[in-house]
């Protein structure tokens, strides 16, 4: 069906006999006279299927043809289409946002608020990353106890796999059949060939520095009070023996005692030096790289997971703080005064004393000579055959430091 579009203005229309639309006419099977006119123009649909007061005139279309002068005259209801608009009802949209405390803080709030706001952002911040790096250290250190029991899963019956043991992700490498001392922790792994090669030029200047040298270095603060003690007692070291082997010596404890002072000054950072890009600005770049892989972990902050940070978990810093204390016990000969290594560990010495057991060392009171006067103090001493305390009994007692 064809129909001519006419817009109506005071009973006069615009139409152009050339302006044809096809419209679509659908007749109900149930009453043939019962008809719906639709059509399309532009975005635009158009029906009669809505009733208008209009259907109840009576109308004539007269046609004027202006080249014939002819006039013809229609009496044939004309349809009227009106625009046919969705019956859903629109969904309200709400403009109001929600308000964001802390942005009205920072753009209207005093300068107290202010810093309140950072610091809680910052500790909230700080405690996202310690639970990510946990986390992350445990899978670390999971994946390779998983490649190293994979030889034996398939021999092994249901239910009787071992517990996993804390010291393996906690202590440096250790051998529980150590037949001396020096080989429970042994200096070889203790200390990477890349790190000793890094460090060979400050172990050398130890190791043949002179008290003179000490001192200064004591008054700089070049060096922490434990690492001045034992750089002290170098000259006394194996005043018995072969001259060659007193060097080997002093090198080995000059060697300890220069990646300690390296350690701890990674112990030593606060949270906000951590996340430095030069963390260890007077350290070489491959121990810096060492330190920073072994002992930190690298966690997303915020939900979008592109900004990250570097953190030491609470894990990482026990175990960095194991790693250091079997520096010690090496420069010592395995006999340590826990007492001297309170400050630079900042702990008291019943915290120390509980590391060193937890590494399978023997704590006990002595008296020593201080000043003309006695003293007591502790002392933890490493001896084989190694025995580790049992863990499910100890950690009860030390929860801050497995957890």
């Amino acid at each position: 069906m064809e129909l001519f579009p006419t817009p109506f203005s005071l009973g006069t229309s615009p139409a152009n006999p050339t302006s044809i639309l096809p419209a679509v006419v659908h007749v109900d099977a149930q009453n043939s006279d019962k008809t719906t006119v639709s059509c399309q123009i532009g975005s635009v649909f158009y029906s009669n299927k809505n009733q208008s007061s209009l259907k109840d005139s009576n109308f004539a279309t007269i046609i004027y043809n202006k080249i014939t002068e002819d006039v013809t005259v229609i009496h044939k209801k004309p349809e009227f289409l009106g625009p046919c608009f969705n019956d859903a009802e629109p969904e309200i949209v709400n403009d109001t946002k929600a308000v964001d405390r802390a942005a009205l803080t920072n753009a209207f709030g005093s300068l107290r608020r202010q810093r309140m706001l950072k610091e809680r952002e910052r500790h909230a911040d700080h405690r996202s990353a310690v639970t990510d790096a946990t986390v992350i250290t445990k899978a670390m250190h999971g994946q390779k106890r998983l490649k190293r029991e994979g030889t034996d899963v398939d021999g092994r019956e249901p239910g009787t796999e071992p517990a996993v043991d804390a010291r393996v992700r906690l202590l440096p490498p250790f051998d529980l059949n150590a037949a001396c001392p020096q080989d429970v922790f042994p200096f070889d792994k203790l200390i990477p060939i890349r790190i000793l090669e890094a460090l060979a030029s400050e172990s050398e200047l130890l190791s043949t520095a002179t008290v003179t040298n000490f001192q200064t270095w004591s008054e700089n603060g070049v060096y922490q009070k434990c690492v001045i003690d034992r750089l002290l007692r170098l000259s006394a070291v194996c005043n018995t023996g072969e001259a060659q082997n007193v060097v080997n010596n002093r090198l080995r404890i000059a060697q300890c005692l220069t990646y300690l002072s390296h350690m701890l000054a990674l112990f030593k950072l606060n949270p906000h030096e951590v996340h430095r890009k030069q963390p260890l600005p007077d350290s070489p770049p491959i121990v810096t790289k060492h330190l920073m892989t072994e002992f930190t972990a690298m966690v997303s902050r915020g939900d979008s997971g592109r900004f990250k940070i570097r953190t030491i978990s609470p894990l990482l810093r026990d175990r960095l703080i194991y790693h250091m204390l079997a520096l010690v016990l090496h420069c010592d000969n395995f006999k340590t005064v826990v007492d001297d290594l309170t400050i630079d560990f900042r702990m008291s010495c019943d915290q120390l004393r509980r590391y060193f057991v937890y590494m399978g060392c023997r704590v006990h009171k002595e008296e020593v000579s201080a000043g003309g006067e006695k003293v007591t103090r502790l002392r933890a001493t490493l001896t084989t055959p190694v025995k580790f305390p049992d863990a499910s009994l100890y950690r009860n007692r030390r929860t801050n430091i497995l957890d």
